[in-house]
């Protein structure tokens, strides 16, 4: 049976690249690597590994959920 890694990344690239590297690296180890993600970084992942890619139904929250808990909109 063969180990299981689960990776999270989301939004840019500045998220999305180190993950994908890192999964290359844990691959390459033997481990069987899955990406969690949402619908924006999704698009860089695709056909750049071999890892599992989870696209959640995500969205980013710094909008306008966070400034209206800190009293800015």
């Amino acid at each position: 049976m063969t180990d299981t890694i689960v990776l999270t990344a989301g939004g840019t690239g500045g998220h999305v690249f180190p993950c994908l590297a890192l999964a290359e690296t844990l691959l390459a180890d033997g481990y069987r690597v899955v990406i969690l993600t949402d619908p924006r970084a999704y698009q860089f992942c695709q056909g750049q590994t071999e890892a599992e890619l989870v696209k959640l139904p995500l969205r980013s929250m710094n909008g306008g959920i966070v400034k209206k808990a800190l009293g800015l909109a």
